[in-house]
């Protein structure tokens, strides 16, 4: 029974309950785990232990919420099996179709009692003698099910003997009526009634003369909105009365009894005339099939086509029974099989019978699995139209729930079938038959359905018998004899007349073989529309893919969010939350089947038929001996057909969005409409308030009132030119650009960027070579699609970025060399501007000086040049009293950055903003040639600019930050970054510098910059003043580690130094100490605890950003 997931279904109380807690035997039990059933719900969990305890229950509840679980389950709890002769329980339906379903449900229910459980259905319809002969040959059944018609019948003819311990009325709105006498039923069965767990018989009574009281039913609720409460409170009322009334008359003399007789008599009759005009309704209008000479078909030419079936379909017993894989996913796919003959004329039936169902095991997840578990549909399709019953237009058909289906309309029209029952399909396409052009359902013999008139699309076309399935064994029966008479004589399928068939003949390869085809393309190249003209112009080709497993799954019920699937076309994502739909673990068993079925495959997997060696696992699995194998290149100019096949999926796309945008209009149109209507009716209202209020006001102050009858306004009907007229249909036609594409845009890409960036430097076409039968090219010759490619490629190398480039050896040496030099000149810069240090190292210098002028002198001294000492003393005099022209200082040709001449480091000066720019002048400078040296390509040897970021993640381990240097262009930072790195002609990067630069030319580059920064400033060129972005201060306990680039360490340096903690980590806000005696223009960048970065210490903000905010 489907359950669907409702808030009258599912409730945090149902949840936390079982059927096993509701004191159910096993066989009930096991039964209900079999159905799917595991939880009860609202209705089951409040219907079963009241009516178990023998109380008399009336339920109302919505449909679909499980009431007819609920009364079967009761009933056959306490229904005695080894009793027999009497039935223990009556339940009465409004209809056939709900008595059919209710017997059904008992058998399914019971399935496991021991010993059997005999359950009848009687109902109108059915010859009456059928039922008289199977009561007088086997006894009253344990439950006896019908329609009241019917059952007065049998009760008043004594054929049927009642020990009833129950009584339940289903759909008790519809018997209540008063369209229904159910009275007499209640009567005849209240002689060997004498507890009913239903409800009392008084209250029986009482609400058959109250057609609008509340409807009963031993927890048999009737599928209504429960009325409102006070409705409700009039209604118990009314009933209380009734009842009142009842037992006065119930206790009344003999003689008022024998009164009463009459209008019981009288109700008799009329059961017994309504039963008549349904009989005489339902009479069997399908005559004996007459006598036909003509030749027939011949034997094993109608039989399901193994070629025309999905792959989950396994045939055994030489094609009579149907099984399907139901692992790994498989148990959420449909199966189905279409017959190799189809029908042009005539009446011609097959059968089907369930041998199992199945109940494989589920993996949890957070998905919808399509329910139910178990489902069979039988019915009719077209030659090339889809192999699912219930998709498209182009088939029609009855499932094992109970509903006809066709163009994607489902309706009830027969009752569930179950095992063991023989369903019988017919087709009657005569048109000198009653029921020309329809088809009907039987079960059993017996027909479960009304004749159903074939949808307009199928008509006049040949119909082929299909079977869809899933999680159950088939028998498929297509004659010559019938396993079930029908109560009139009818042909089966495969002893049709040859003419009223259509048999088509199928293509085989001489050699027995079957097909594969792998097509070969390039990306957003039209390559999955040429695969889809190909199946549309091959329809007996099977498509072996992803996207085709997602629609499979779609098609059977798997949900699916939105219109497309994410991902790519050639690898999209499945996202349906059903584990073995996303694992992909069907496509890997269809990978493993589909081999053992010799059929023609077409295998579209773009990426995997571009690279060789992927090529090569997929002819692995497709042997030579038994396929033969070719492969289709699809590169270069489409032909024409092609062309045509775009402009026309085109044009379609464009008259479907006219149409959807012409709705929408007119939809609009309507609303404003309506809205412009209930405006003028609230101002029509106000005004007759208005009116009413002042007249009303006026008698009160004793004026006199007009009386004016105003005549009851009609409903005004909407003039007929109110609407405004629909505008004329736009003729859709295509552009001119649109008339010379070549392909179209897909709703998502070929392949993803990461994926083609991977792959698509070992693309290359196939060669015979490789295990190819034959190599073909579909739009040109191999010399222009291999040029095509090349060219391609050579165009994706400067474009595409390298996914899989990891830093080599060579890199990580020469990066770590850079963080330590690095710490060093920032360590050397901060003593120099620390006061006492500066001075000792100042003192020191003299000293050493000193002393070598000393051993130079004495060394002058002991060689008799006494004159060369003195002028030596002179001279060291001269330039101790000679200060350093450091403003003019050449830059570039300073021997030694840490000492300028003077002391004074040649980045001295350096501020945040030249820190920030000496780095960044280096890395782009190792990142270029580290690319070039590790990627290896003669045709890349650089990246454009768009890939910038992302390799210098994959580097450096952290983001390229370019918002920093307040600047929109790139040009702009390679100006200040000149004559270390460039941008050349295809916007590419490029270094400026060789490879084997020394360290110190950065310095030296960085402080010329400077220098001519400062100049332009002094000189008021504002324009030349940085405007870096500097990173904030973190503030609270906020001490995440940053990794710190590939140097040692790793609390928040820029290069990777280690130790301490910075401001951000301590508990108080950070102070600034007070001002040294040396003034200082920025805060230091020293090593000790807390800097910009790069030094022992903790970082800007405590060790929680190294790299300045990158």
């Amino acid at each position: 029974m489907p359950r669907f997931k409702t808030s009258d279904v599912v409730d945090s109380e149902t949840q936390r309950c079982t059927f096993a807690e509701l004191s159910l035997s096993a066989p009930l039990l096991r039964s209900l785990q079999e159905m799917g059933c595991e939880h009860p719900s609202p209705v089951q969990l409040r219907t079963i232990p009241e009516a178990l305890g023998g109380g008399d229950v009336i339920v109302q509840a919505k449909s679909g919420t499980g009431k007819t679980i609920a009364f079967c389950s009761v009933v056959l709890e306490g229904v005695n099996t080894s009793s027999s002769g009497t039935s223990q329980a009556i339940i009465l339906a409004p209809t056939r179709e709900i008595a059919m379903q209710i017997s059904d449900e008992l058998r399914r229910l019971g399935w496991y009692i021991v010993p059997v459980l005999d359950v009848a259905c009687f109902i109108g319809g059915v010859p009456v003698e059928e039922d008289e002969e199977r009561l007088q040959s086997k006894g009253a059944p344990h439950v006896a099910v019908g329609t009241p018609g019917r059952m007065f019948k049998l009760l008043r003819d004594g054929l049927l003997l009642t020990d009833a311990r129950f009584l339940v009325l289903d759909e008790a709105d519809k018997l209540l009526d008063e369209n229904f006498r159910i009275e007499p039923v209640l009567n005849g069965a209240r002689g060997g009634l004498e507890a009913s767990a239903a409800m009392a018989p008084k209250k029986a009574k009482a609400e058959a003369k109250q057609p609008k009281a509340k409807a009963k039913g031993a927890a048999a609720p009737q599928a209504e909105e429960p009325p409102k409460e006070e409705k409700e409170m009039k209604e118990e009322e009314a009933l209380k009365e009734e009842v009142k009334e009842e037992k006065p008359q119930e206790e009344a003399q003999p003689k008022q009894e024998s009164e009463a007789e009459g209008p019981k008599q009288d109700a008799a009759e009329e059961a017994l005339q309504e039963d008549a005009q349904m009989e005489d309704k339902d009479k069997e209008r399908e005559e004996d099939a007459p006598k036909d000479s003509r030749a027939k078909v011949n034997a094993g030419t109608v039989a399901l086509n193994l070629d025309d079936s999905t792959l989950n379909a396994m045939p055994v017993c030489g094609g009579k029974v149907l099984m399907a894989l139901t692992e790994g996913g498989m148990q959420y796919l449909l199966a189905s099989a279409r017959c190799s003959a189809g029908i042009k004329a005539g009446r011609y039936m097959y059968e089907v019978r369930i041998l199992e169902s199945l109940n494989p095991c589920e993996t949890a997840g957070h998905g919808r699995v399509p329910n139910p578990r178990q489902l069979v549909r039988v019915g009719f399709s077209l030659k090339g139209g889809s192999l699912f019953l219930g998709d498209g237009e182009n088939n029609c058909s009855f499932d094992s729930e109970g509903f006809f289906v066709d163009d994607k309309a489902r309706r009830r029209a027969s009752y569930k079938f179950v095992r063991d029952q023989t369903v019988a399909v017919l087709l009657n396409l005569d048109p000198s038959m009653a029921n020309a052009n329809t088809v009907s359902l039987f079960i059993d013999g017996q027909r479960a359905s009304d004749p159903q008139p074939l949808p307009e699309a199928l008509i006049g076309k040949p119909l082929y018998p299909t079977v869809t399935y899933k999680n159950v064994s088939l028998e498929v029966n297509f004659g010559p004899a019938p396993r079930t008479s029908l109560p009139f004589t009818c042909t089966m399928l495969a002893h049709a007349a040859a003419e009223d068939l259509e048999i088509p003949s199928v293509a085989k390869r001489k050699d027995g073989k079957g097909e594969l085809v792998m097509p070969v393309g390039l990306p957003d190249t039209g390559y999955f529309d040429w695969v889809d003209k190909f199946l549309v112009d091959n329809p007996d080709f099977v498509e072996l893919s992803d996207r085709k497993m997602l629609d499979w799954a779609w098609k059977s019920g798997i949900w699916k969010a939105g219109k497309y699937y994410s991902g790519s076309g050639d690898k999209p994502e499945a996202s349906t939350g059903v584990p073995a739909i996303d694992d992909w673990s069907v496509g890997r068993i269809i990978s493993a089947v589909a081999p053992t079925f010799p059929r023609k495959y077409i295998i579209p997997e773009m990426k995997a038929n571009l690279v060789k060696s992927e090529r090569d696992e997929g002819l692995m699995r497709f042997t030579s001996a038994d396929f033969h194998r070719k492969a289709v290149v699809i590169m270069g100019e489409p032909d024409q057909q092609y062309k045509e096949w775009i402009q026309k999926l085109v044009l379609e796309e464009k008259q479907a969005q006219a149409e959807a945008e012409k709705k929408k209009k007119q939809a609009e149109a309507e609303r404003q409409r309506q809205q412009k209507r209930q405006q003028e009716e609230r101002k029509r209202k106000a005004e007759a308030a208005r009116k009413n209020y002042e007249a009303a006001k006026r008698r009160r102050l004793g004026e006199e009132v007009e009386e004016t009858e105003e005549p009851e306004e009609a409903p005004a009907e909407e003039p007929e030119d109110e609407a405004p007229e629909e505008e004329p249909d736009v003729p859709v036609e295509l552009t001119e650009e649109e008339k010379a594409l070549k392909c179209r845009k897909p709703p998502m890409p070929d392949m993803t960027e990461k994926e083609l960036a991977r792959s698509y430097a070992s693309f290359a076409l196939p060669l015979k070579s490789e295990g190819f039968d034959e190599v073909a090219y579909a739009w040109g010759n191999e010399s222009s699609c291999s040029e095509l490619l090349k060219a391609w490629i050579m165009e994706k190398k400067q474009t595409q970025r390298a996914e899989d480039l990891a830093p080599g050896a060579d890199f990580r040496q020469a990066w770590s060399a850079w963080q330590k030099a690095q710490q060093d000149w920032r360590k050397a810069q901060t003593d120099f501007k620390d006061p006492a240090k500066r001075r000792a190292f100042k003192e020191q210098r003299l000293e050493e000086a000193k002393k070598k002028i000393q051993e130079e002198k004495q060394t002058l001294i002991d060689a008799g040049d006494e004159e060369g000492a003195r002028a030596l003393e002179e001279k060291v005099e001269a330039e101790q009293n000679e200060e350093m022209d450091t403003e003019n200082l050449d830059v570039l040709a300073v021997e030694d950055i840490n000492d300028i001449g003077n002391g004074e480091p040649l980045f001295g000066q350096f501020q945040y903003e030249d820190w920030i720019l000496l780095s960044t002048r280096y890395e782009l400078h190792l990142l270029a040639h580290s690319f070039k040296k590790d990627l290896n390509d003669p045709d890349r040897p650089s990246f454009d600019l768009k890939h910038l970021s992302f390799y210098y993640q994959k580097y450096y381990r952290k983001a390229w930050n370019f918002s920093q240097f307040g600047v929109k262009e790139f040009e702009e930072l390679v100006e200040l970054l000149k004559d270390s790195v460039s941008v050349d002609a295809n916007g590419h990067l490029k270094a400026d510098e060789p490879e084997d630069t020394p360290l110190e030319r950065f310095v030296k580059l960085t402080e010329d910059n400077r220098r001519e920064r400062q100049r332009r400033i002094d000189a008021g060129d504002e324009t030349a003043r940085l405007k870096f972005s500097r990173p904030q201060a973190q503030r609270g306990n906020d001490r995440s580690e940053g990794k710190g680039g590939y140097g040692k360490g790793g609390k928040g340096s820029y290069g990777g130094g280690g130790g301490g903690s910075g401001y951000g980590g301590q508990k108080r806000p950070y102070t600034p100490p007070p001002p040294a005696p040396y003034k200082q223009t920025r805060t230091t960048y020293g090593s000790g605890g807390g800097s910009y970065g790069g030094g022992g210490g903790g970082g800007y903000a405590g060790g929680a950003r190294g790299t300045y905010g990158r």
